[in-house]
């Protein structure tokens, strides 16, 4: 993948290309094939752009976006990308205390929901505080498990 920050003369050069605002950072799955360069050919458009050496890209602003390694379980990506020397990569940011000890909450209730036997529904209290699993017994009686 390749990113580019909408310049003012790229846009208007290439405006059905670099669709944006000015300063925005657009993202490709690939070179455009047809490119009006401000390096290459002053301005003229080149069919076959996409093909031309990486060196011309870069100097049009065309540079690699690069996802960096973060931690899964406490960080996630964020949708901007900031250019980064020679590269686009994107932010990373931590997830909140708060939203890692929900999903931790919701894994070990899944996982004693898998446990349970003969379980039909699952009913959560008006007041949404409790969720039971409901089950029928051999006798045709009806019980309920509290989900912890």
């Amino acid at each position: 993948m390749k990113a580019i920050i909408i310049t003012e003369e790229l846009k208007s050069l290439n405006p059905n290309v670099l669709k944006g605002a000015i300063g925005f950072i657009k993202t490709f799955k690939d070179i455009p094939k047809s490119f009006k360069s401000l390096t290459y050919f002053n301005g003229r458009l080149t069919e076959g752009y996409h093909k031309l050496e990486n060196s011309v890209h870069e100097a049009d602003g065309f540079y690699n976006v690069v996802t960096p390694i973060f931690d899964a379980n406490l960080q996630r990506l964020d949708n901007v990308l900031f250019f980064d020397v020679d590269k686009f990569t994107y932010n990373v940011i931590n997830i909140p205390q708060a939203e890692i000890d929900a999903q931790a909450i919701k894994v070990a209730k899944d996982d004693f929901k898998k446990n349970l036997d003969g379980v039909f529904a699952y009913a959560t209290t008006p007041d949404g505080t409790k969720e039971y699993g409901i089950k029928i017994g051999n006798d045709g009686k009806i019980s309920t498990i509290l989900i912890p």
